[in-house]
């Protein structure tokens, strides 16, 4: 089977599949006894092999007896729902080759197609060609299987074509080949938060040239940035991703590390790395690739039971200024999920802000890296925010499933605008992949979690190695598609015992109250929701509004609350800021390393705020599943806003 490259591999058998174990739903098996001895211990899924609308020009098999390819091969793709970021199944054991026009894959019900009794409805899908090549008689007497199969692979390639385009260096685009009708123009820029939009419809009539002329992307921003966390692009794979449970892998994935999040069982390493206590997060210490995790799901408490899991990102504010912060939040994928956010008061009775149940693109379960796309903008009054040391509290409280949560893009903290930063306002040129976008951009950060790359999505995080027991060998050595190997990494007991020393101070506080937050019992298939702590150093606090800007990658029926502990009162009720509970992508159990996109911008009042040590708190609190959770694209945190702004 080929899909790409180098996702090649001989597949199982169906019969193979039969015979094995069933796992947490019904499309993965651990192969037990294959007709190949060679699979044995290996996890076979086909949402393993899923690619996204813009890559998904081609796939399919090589035979060898008969020598012959065989392809599905798109030539444009304007058919298709759910734009080029949209994942979809290609081609898996069977042998299965899928050529699907439409589904709620890595979507949920927001991409389902509905219709009222007697409504008239038309659509032409396609053209899709299935194309079959062999290789000659002396071709099969000269050449080995695999060099044929390289072959028959790279003389489908050449039968393709692209229909979305990428602006050239100089920002130029051109569409060809159009069908007449009335349409939107989107835009999307790798490495810039926020979605663009073409101000008015384009109508396109037979025959006709449109020129738009210059088109000015405005990104979403209310101040100076303090600090961000994670890529804002439509992505959870620049965050951690683990390793797969060793029982549970796909050899196809053990070397292609860009592909790891694609093995199965990856939500459940949260529980592994993080047994008792969540993920914390300090601005200035913490790195976003090792530290936080790609997925924001439940804690797996024993018996099947999943609860939700608060994170926190823990922040210094120096100099606190009057005004309105804000915490931009931006999701990559939302599986029946919602965060809530919580500014320094991670027991506030209700968040400051919540992104609502949001999302069901199932990226979690899928092994998706994205699903669609959120982004929020949450205003942070600089009443919540202390100088000196601070906590969001992100909770993602929805947990009917071990999927549910979300993937974060990215996240980000703006201060409240002041006429002492206004010198810092000034253009520049960001290249992406060949192409240079002018933006307009204020460029102090308090902090950030995540850079601005070329790569896609979340997959810039730290991505854990799966449960040995647990992989898919063809991504053991395709690094970037890690997460579709599925379960437990090796995380040794000494990064444990530091992963726990390190919220010492949480844990006795917690203990001495008698909070729910004190979560036990992890034991079986029981999950508990989980905190990540942001650690963060204001050397000068200014008076205003800071903000916190977040994106998601994924959010899978997840509720991430933002808090951030005060100096006398840590256990605040209500969270400062919420996502509510958002989506339903499943990307954490369909090895996605982003889902539907959600960004969030957080007010964070720099009365919240420190000079000093700040901290802030991400719990994500819902623990119905295993699989609830989310995927951070990337978090920054702005100083107050210029007057300009």
């Amino acid at each position: 089977m080929a899909l790409s490259d180098d996702r090649q591999r001989i597949m199982p058998e169906a019969w193979d599949r039969a015979t094995g174990r069933p796992l947490d739903y019904p499309e993965a098996v651990l192969l037990t006894s294959p007709t190949n001895p060679y699979f044995t211990g290996e996890v076979d899924d086909k949402y393993q092999y899923t690619n996204e609308h813009k890559d998904d020009k081609v796939h399919g098999w090589i035979g060898s007896d008969p020598e012959v390819g065989f392809w599905i091969i798109t030539p444009s793709s304007e058919f298709r729902t759910g734009g080029p970021f949209k994942q979809e199944l290609t081609s898996h054991v069977g042998p299965t080759a899928l050529a699907t026009f439409e589904s709620c894959h890595y979507g949920g019900l927001a991409m389902q197609m509905k219709f009222e009794d007697g409504e008239p409805w038309k659509k032409v899908f396609g053209p899709v060609f299935l194309y079959l090549n062999s290789g000659s008689t002396n071709e099969s007497k000269s050449t080995s299987n695999t060099s044929l199969g390289h072959h028959l692979w790279q003389d489908a390639k050449r039968q393709g074509y692209q229909f979305w385009v990428e602006a050239d260096k100089e920002g130029c685009f051109l569409i060809r080949g159009i069908r007449p009708g009335n349409y939107s123009l989107y835009a999307v820029v790798p490495g810039v938060l926020g979605n663009y939009k073409y101000e008015s419809d384009v109508t396109i009539t037979p025959g006709s040239e449109i020129k738009l002329g210059s088109i000015t992307f405005t990104p979403p921003r209310n101040g100076p940035t303090l600090w961000e966390i994670g890529i804002p692009d439509r992505s959870a794979a620049e965050f951690y991703i683990p390793d797969p449970n060793p029982d549970l892998i796909n050899r196809l994935y053990l070397n292609l590390t860009k592909e790891k999040f694609r093995q199965y069982g990856l939500w459940e390493r949260y529980t592994v790395l993080y047994p008792k206590e969540d993920l914390i997060y300090t601005v200035g210490a913490s790195d976003y690739k090792k530290d936080w995790f790609f997925a924001h799901v439940n804690r797996n408490v024993g018996n099947d039971t999943y609860r939700p899991t608060t994170w926190q990102i823990k922040f210094e504010i120096p100099d606190l200024l009057p005004g309105t912060y804000t915490l931009q939040m931006a999701l990559a994928s939302a599986s029946t999920a919602e965060v809530q956010i919580r500014v320094n008061d991670p027991l506030a009775k209700r968040p400051h802000h919540s992104t609502k149940l949001i999302g069901r693109d199932n990226a979690i379960a899928r092994h998706g890296i994205h699903g669609l796309y959120w982004v929020f903008s949450f205003e942070v009054p600089s009443t919540l925010l202390l100088k000196g040391s601070n906590t969001i509290y992100l909770l993602q409280n929805r947990d009917r499933s071990k999927f549910c949560g979300v993937m974060y893009d990215y996240i980000r903290l703006e201060g409240p605008p002041t006429p002492k930063l206004a010198k810092l306002k000034q253009k520049k040129e960001i290249q992406l992949r060949g192409r240079v976008v002018r933006v307009t951009e204020l460029v102090q950060f308090v902090w950030m979690i995540s850079i601005f790359k070329k790569l896609l999505f979340a997959a810039e995080f730290y991505i854990p190695d799966p449960n040995p027991d647990l992989i898919n060998r063809l991504y053991l050595n395709i690094t970037k598609e890690k997460t579709d190997n599925m379960g437990y990494g090796k995380d040794t007991q000494s990064s444990i015992r530091r992963k726990i020393s390190f919220t010492q101070l949480e844990l006795v506080i917690t203990k001495k109250t008698g909070s729910l937050l004190m979560l036990t019992g992890t034991s079986g298939m029981t999950h508990r929701p989980t905190t990540w702590q942001i650690k963060f150093e204001i050397p000068d606090l200014l008076p205003g509004t800071y903000t916190l800007q977040m994106a998601l990658a994924s959010a899978s029926t997840a509720e991430v609350q933002v808090s951030k502990i005060r100096v006398n009162d840590p256990l605040a009720r209500r969270p400062h800021h919420s996502t509510k509970l958002r989506g339903r992508d499943n990307a954490i159990a369909r090895h996605g390393i982003h889902g539907l996109y959600w960004v969030f911008s957080f007010e964070v009042p720099s009365t919240l705020l420190l000079k000093g040590s700040n901290a802030i708190y991400l719990l994500q609190n819902r623990d119905r599943s295993k699989f609830c959770g989310v995927m951070y694209d990337y978090i920054r945190l702005e100083g107050p806003p210029t007057p300009k702004l």
